[in-house]
């Protein structure tokens, strides 16, 4: 049986490029990030959870979510998006079919 569990984790980044070097991401205390809204940023924030789905079972919830603090930044956000979200898209898919593939595994006692 599944131990219900959930992790989240966010941070403001001023710039929308595939080299995370590129961006320079800032520490935010939790406490202040919901209202952080400084101009040219957008808040990121990854959450991940499993919780029990039966006897047998875990139901495993990952989810991103992109909010902007300024329109400037949003038109930006957009022509990045729309170039990254298939290959984005494309490696959620696959990791979300690896943890599967190794859950199941698990169960099994097969690698």
């Amino acid at each position: 049986m599944t131990t219900n569990r959930a992790e989240t984790a966010g941070s403001p980044a001023d710039r929308y490029t595939p080299d995370p070097d590129f961006s320079e991401w800032l520490r935010v205390e939790a406490g202040e990030f919901a209202g952080f809204g400084e101009p040219g940023y957008g808040k990121i924030v990854l959450s991940l959870s499993v919780r029990s789905y039966g006897d047998r079972h875990s139901l495993l919830t990952y989810d991103i979510r992109v909010t902007l603090t300024d329109s400037v930044s949003l038109s930006r956000f957009r022509r990045y998006w729309m170039v990254a979200s298939p290959l984005i898209k494309n490696i959620h898919g696959a990791t979300l079919r690896a943890i599967a593939r190794d859950a199941e595994h698990a169960e099994t006692g097969t690698s």
